[in-house]
């Protein structure tokens, strides 16, 4: 029963993750700041797939994970990571004022599960999160405008629950995202849907790999 009320918790933040995303891209386009013209976030099947994807992830989240306050402070990290990703897949860019209004709820909600969970170990955020800005931001320079700054910052806030949890996941999700990254870029490749110069968001793939990271 426990599973099932976490799965339609999912479902519902997968939904409501979906919708603010529609609007942030609206947001994004009028203000003429967007690097990419895909419709994914507009279309029909979108909000079911999402809810869908958010309800397995949080009910199997809730299944390695008996406390409920680190099932909670999961919750939140999938909806935000749900939104920014969608927005990253349409426009290609990750809204500074999303990741600052994710971060200002996910830190205290991080601190509660730290205290009140033996999942989360409260020195290990912080140094997390430095791990993944300054891995990501060594790749940044190497990558040559391949990746950008919000993806720095979105890393960071990912590490914030992963170093939380693990130090060990930190690894563990940066090998899943470019995996998967290259994995995806090679398909479209051989599909002819995209050239050598395409630019791929990797904002979703970071979100992914630390699901990976966190469910394995």
């Amino acid at each position: 029963m426990r599973l099932v009320v976490w799965g339609l918790c999912g479902g519902g933040l997968g939904l409501l993750a979906c919708l603010r995303a529609r609007r942030d891209v609206i947001i994004q386009r009028q203000r003429g700041v967007t690097f990419g013209e895909a419709n994914f976030a507009h279309t029909t099947f979108a909000p079911l797939l999402v809810s869908v994807m958010c309800a397995v992830v949080l009910g199997l989240f809730a299944k390695k994970y008996v406390d409920d306050v680190t099932v909670l402070t999961s919750a939140f990290l999938l909806f935000s990571g749900t939104r920014l990703s969608v927005i990253d897949i349409d426009t290609h860019t990750l809204p500074r004022r999303v990741l600052l209004w994710s971060v200002a709820v996910f830190a205290p909600l991080l601190f509660i599960a730290a205290v009140a969970s033996k999942d989360l170990v409260l020195t290990r955020i912080l140094l997390g999160s430095l791990i993944m800005w300054c891995v990501m931001k060594v790749l940044e320079v190497l990558s040559r405008g391949d990746l950008g700054p919000a993806d720095v910052t979105f890393a960071a806030y990912l590490g914030l629950f992963l170093g939380g949890l693990s130090l060990e996941l930190i690894a563990t999700a940066l090998v899943a995202s470019f995996v998967c990254g290259g994995g995806v870029a090679v398909v479209l490749l051989l599909a002819r849907r995209a050239g050598r110069t395409t630019h791929l968001p990797f904002g979703p793939f970071l979100f992914f790999g630390a699901l990976v990271a966190v469910l394995r």
